[in-house]
């Protein structure tokens, strides 16, 4: 079997062929048309293997994915849209439990937060009083309190 990761762009296809032993066969890239497809199904296809291709993209997939089973591969499509909200999701949840269990948690993550979002650029500066709530954390580590 060769395993093929193809990465579909407006513009072209990345490739890679892996054997199964994980050895790379073959990497690439080739216009993202029919000429390019073809290309590609004509030096993939010259292992003598099943191949095995799995096509990362938002946009043009369904006209790659037939094109390859035309040819006789094997292909997936991975929906990256739907991947990253299956963990966007399963990231809340863990968030959610997390801060439910402990608010002090919830409170210090927050503040992280800010931190970050105060400091974005290395000339960020910010003016604040010695007793400002934005230090809590940085004065009593492990106690959120004033």
């Amino acid at each position: 079997m060769l395993y093929v990761g193809l990465d579909l762009s407006r513009k072209r296809i990345d490739f890679h062929a892996l054997r199964e032993d994980g050895e790379l066969v073959e990497r690439g890239a080739l216009p993202a048309d029919p000429d390019g497809l073809a290309r590609l199904v004509y030096r993939l296809g010259g292992h003598d293997r099943e191949v095995l291709a799995v096509i990362e993209s938002m946009n043009g997939a369904r006209f790659v994915h037939d094109q390859l089973e035309l040819a006789g591969f094997e292909v997936e499509i991975a929906d990256a849209q739907r991947v990253k909200g299956d963990g966007d999701r399963k990231a809340s949840a863990v968030y959610a439990k997390a801060f439910s269990e402990n608010p002090e948690f919830y409170s210090f993550y927050r503040s992280l937060e800010a931190y970050r979002a105060g400091f974005k650029n290395k000339s960020d500066v910010l003016v604040l009083e010695p007793n400002a709530d934005f230090f809590k954390y940085l004065k009593s580590p492990g106690k959120g309190s004033k």
